[in-house]
């Protein structure tokens, strides 16, 4: 038995499906959903007003004033670091120039060494006639505190093995032309200027080789020489021949020489005599021998040429350099007239951009029997 239904086909090969349109294919059969569309018609909404916010004038000028004040508060804080900036740098100049002036005059003047004969040994002067005086910031009690700066000339001679070393000393002002003045002349007008120094050497022992027949040969050599050459040469006014020149702003130098037991080698008004205290209530004092010291009234000590000769040095010597900060120095240099210079030099603010360096440097060759 057959039973046949007849054909009978199915086809699922298409099915298509569209958001309107389904169709599916069994057979003959079709559904037709349509097509659905929703339409959404514009909608229009009145924008919404809002209160405006802004700042008042009161409030524009609070804040600019506040604005104004910060500003200004910082501006004075930067100007007074970097005021602390720069006045630390030009001590650390000044100390830096300083340490290598005094470490150098302190070498030169420890090794004086007498000569044993006629010449002169130590020289000091002060060959001013007005010193300088500056007030002192800080004077109590309304009474003005004054300190007096002398700018002298320093010559020690020196023995190294078999030579013979005149060293010198000296501030000055160099001209267009090159000629070195004293930095503190008669007037008083200039009162800065630049530390030299001075050297000459002889051999101890005199050899001449051009003259073998000569009687001197292979005796002693008088040093002599050597302190002419820089007082009546070199040290002269207008001079070219000093040509080491060690710091600048030099507005202080000066030497005290003292005896062995301490107290300070003075003139005591009489005659050209150089004497010294024996004890501590100042009723004795001794004559010193081979000493010669020109009194003063306004020079160190009471005289303003001292020297030695022979066997006599100082004990020890206290020296004193003064040296003027690098920024008032060329404000200083800057005033062409040499009067407002000096008045400027005066005033108390410029008197405390002084640094001034002391330091007591002892002898060694002293002989202290010639001070008995």
């Amino acid at each position: 038995m057959t039973t046949d239904y007849g054909p009978r086909q199915v086809d699922h090969r298409l099915r298509t499906t569209d958001h309107g349109l389904q169709t599916t294919d069994h057979g003959l059969r079709t559904v037709d959903c349509g097509l659905r569309s929703t339409l959404h018609a514009p909608r229009s909404t009145p924008p919404v007003t809002r209160p405006t916010s802004a700042f008042s004038l009161v409030e524009i000028l609070v804040t600019v004033t506040l604005l104004s004040f910060i500003i200004l508060g910082l501006f004075a804080v930067f100007n007074q670091t970097q005021r602390a900036f720069m006045t630390g740098m030009a001590q650390t100049d000044v100390l830096e120039a300083s340490r290598a002036a005094t470490d150098m005059l302190a070498r030169d003047l420890e090794q004086m060494t007498p000569s044993g004969v006629s010449a002169i040994n130590y020289y000091v002067s002060t060959p001013a006639a007005v010193p300088l005086t500056q007030p002192l910031p800080g004077s109590a009690l309304g009474v003005p505190m004054v300190r007096t700066n002398f700018l002298q000339d320093v010559f020690i001679l020196a023995r190294q093995n078999q030579t013979w070393t005149g060293i010198g000393y000296c501030v000055r002002v160099s001209d267009a032309q090159g000629g070195l003045w004293p930095a503190q002349d008669a007037s008083g007008q200039a009162v800065v200027g630049s530390l030299y120094r001075y050297s000459a050497s002889l051999p101890v022992i005199f050899w001449d080789s051009s003259n073998p027949s000569n009687p001197t040969n292979g005796l002693p050599q008088n040093p002599q020489p050597l302190y002419d050459k820089f007082v009546y040469w070199a040290n002269q006014p207008g001079a070219a021949v000093i040509s080491n020149r060690v710091c600048d702003g030099i507005v202080s130098f000066r030497l005290r020489a003292f005896a062995p037991n301490g107290f300070p080698i003075y003139s005591p008004g009489v005659g050209n005599n150089a004497v010294f205290r024996t004890n501590s209530v100042n009723i004795g004092y001794s004559l010193i021998n081979q000493a010669y010291a020109r009194p003063s009234m306004t020079a160190p000590d009471g005289c303003d040429v001292f020297y030695t000769w022979g066997s006599t040095v100082p004990a020890s010597l206290e020296m004193e350099l003064g040296m003027l900060e690098p920024r008032t120095f060329n404000r200083y240099n800057s005033i062409p007239d040499p009067v407002a210079r000096r008045t400027y030099f005066q005033r108390e603010e410029t008197s405390s951009r002084v640094q001034v360096f002391r330091q007591r440097i002892p002898i060694r060759n002293v002989d202290p029997s010639v001070f008995q």
